[in-house]
């Protein structure tokens, strides 16, 4: 069994219909390649709705440091994952709703901000009929702040 969903994906700002398979999960990941990926704390919760109401919630916390007040130095955590991806999975139904937030926790590893340009994560939304990725840019002294419909 399938339900129709309008997918409005926020870089294009295009509109396309997929079909959502029923009693399926969505997966959704952020990932960067970054070396300094562990200076930033990761948010992300979603929810699905079918009808208006609201099916599911998740929210996934990546917390490498607490924050802090930015003077604290910080060393890479020994036996750190430099892939270090960002899992969420969540039931599907007629419309996701998705925030993530990727927080420093640090300051950057040079005080130029010339020297501090912002670097890629990629956003990956699969399953029940998506087939999602887009790429965003991190502002490395103000993090990011990611809000989608799909």
């Amino acid at each position: 069994m399938f339900v129709t969903l309008r997918v409005l994906t926020p870089l294009e700002g295009g509109l396309k219909m997929v079909k959502m398979a029923k009693n399926s999960t969505i997966r959704i990941t952020i990932e960067s390649g970054y070396d300094q990926w562990w200076r930033y704390n990761v948010y992300v919760s979603a929810a699905t709705f079918a009808d208006g109401e609201r099916v599911d919630y998740r929210s996934v916390c990546d917390v490498v440091y607490p924050l802090g007040n930015g003077s604290e130095v910080r060393l890479r955590p020994e036996g750190w994952n430099p892939a270090r991806p960002i899992v969420l999975e969540i039931d599907a139904a007629q419309s996701l709703e998705l925030f993530a937030y990727v927080i420093p926790n640090t300051m950057p590893i040079d005080n130029s901000i010339r020297q501090s340009p912002p670097f890629p994560i990629r956003l990956k939304i699969n399953g029940a009929g998506l087939n999602i990725s887009e790429d965003h840019k991190v502002n490395q002294w103000g993090g990011l702040s990611l809000h989608g419909t799909y």
